[in-house]
């Protein structure tokens, strides 16, 4: 699951955020101007076989060539987005184009969901060097594989990751301008599910 929006290949992917006012995950899709160019995109959550929520999706821009969707939070096995409306794409039995995270939230898919690491993040800004760096403050040990920092300013979409293992006291320093937004985001090992663990935005943002 490529979490790199930029350059112009169709490029989406989902973020799953747990909402503890309503213990459910929230299902944010990220994605590129190609991606939403090529289709008008309808969301789909529940059972995999029976979708019960769906709609039209609108998104809104969080970046320079990325836009966001939240589906959700809601209790589900299987959120995404597809390119034609549900009860057509049900009909049809003709190929669809979309981007999918089934077994995200819900006990409806019968497999067990990786967890969302517990970590404080801490981020020391340098105007001077315009450059961020993300800390590890404590909270569960993550494998740098697992981990990547995206930064978006208004020209483009960058990523980083992390190296080795990620344990408290670790740290990376990545550029980012006074307009940034810097996300972490964690991906599980199996690819198929992944979390935003922190956001930070910056002093022009």
């Amino acid at each position: 699951m490529s979490r790199d929006l930029s350059g112009e290949t169709m490029a989406a992917f989902i973020a799953p955020v747990y909402d503890a006012d309503t213990e459910a995950f929230a299902y944010h899709v990220f994605a590129n101007e190609a991606f939403l160019e090529y289709a008008e995109w309808y969301y789909v959550s529940g059972p995999s076989n029976d979708p019960n929520e769906t709609g039209r999706a609108s998104f809104e821009t969080v970046g320079s060539g990325v836009s966001r969707f939240v589906i959700g939070p809601l209790d589900a096995a299987t959120a995404g987005l597809i390119d034609a409306p549900p009860e057509e794409a049900q009909n049809s039995g003709g190929e669809l184009t979309g981007v999918i995270l089934a077994g995200g939230s819900g006990g409806n898919s019968g497999g067990s969901t990786p967890s969302v690491p517990n970590v404080a993040w801490g981020f020391d800004y340098d105007n001077d060097a315009e450059a961020v760096t993300i800390t590890h403050e404590g909270g569960d040990t993550v494998q740098g594989a697992q981990i990547e920092v995206v930064v978006t300013t208004a020209d483009k979409t960058t990523t980083s990751p992390f190296e080795g293992e990620v344990a408290a006291g670790d740290s990376v320093a990545v550029d980012a301008p006074p307009n940034a937004v810097v996300r972490v985001i964690w991906e599980a090992e199996s690819g198929d599910s992944g979390s935003v663990l922190a956001r930070w935005e910056g002093p022009d943002a």
